[in-house]
């Protein structure tokens, strides 16, 4: 698990958020073209192995949830931040590392890896951890890119209200 210090609130919403692809629409409306496969369907054992992520996190185990998350893929990491604005530190779970986020890559639909040492990008989501929360708050952005400015809106409220995760 690697320490990176930096102002949090620029790399989630200057790095990570421009990671993720933006695919206009949803359902029957969707735009086709955004529609590039880029999620890969976890097994039913890896998502029993994020469930003990997610609860070594929760416990602050944050050197044993990176060893977990690893041995359920490779691309996946967890990396302490220093916000050196706040001066508060954070955990999270991420695909590659700071400057070194996978390019998503298209592939078949409902396609599984279960090779760890894959180097595919997996899709599986991004999970901020405040250490010290001052409220046992959850807040998500889970269509950043087709409602506009809630990425933004989630990342500002997430550290003004020293909020316990971001999803």
């Amino acid at each position: 698990m690697g320490i990176v210090t930096l102002r949090g609130a620029a790399f989630l919403e200057n790095e990570l958020l421009a990671s993720i692809p933006n695919v206009r629409g949803s359902g029957a409306g969707a735009n086709r073209e955004d529609q590039r496969n880029e999620y890969v369907l976890p097994t039913p054992a890896q998502l029993a192995g994020w469930r003990a992520v997610f609860r070594s996190l929760l416990a602050g185990a944050w050197g044993t949830a990176h060893a977990q998350a690893r041995a359920i893929s490779a691309t996946y990491n967890v990396v302490q931040f220093l916000d050196t604005a706040s001066g508060r530190t954070y955990h999270v779970v991420m695909e590659g590392v700071p400057g070194q986020i996978p390019a998503a890559v298209a592939h078949a639909a409902g396609i599984s890896i279960v090779d760890p040492a894959d180097p595919t990008r997996r899709g599986w989501g991004t999970y901020v951890f405040g250490q010290g929360p001052q409220r046992a708050l959850s807040l998500s952005a889970p269509h950043h890119n087709d409602d506009a400015g809630t990425a933004e809106q989630a990342v500002e409220a997430y550290l003004a209200l020293r909020a316990r995760t971001l999803l």
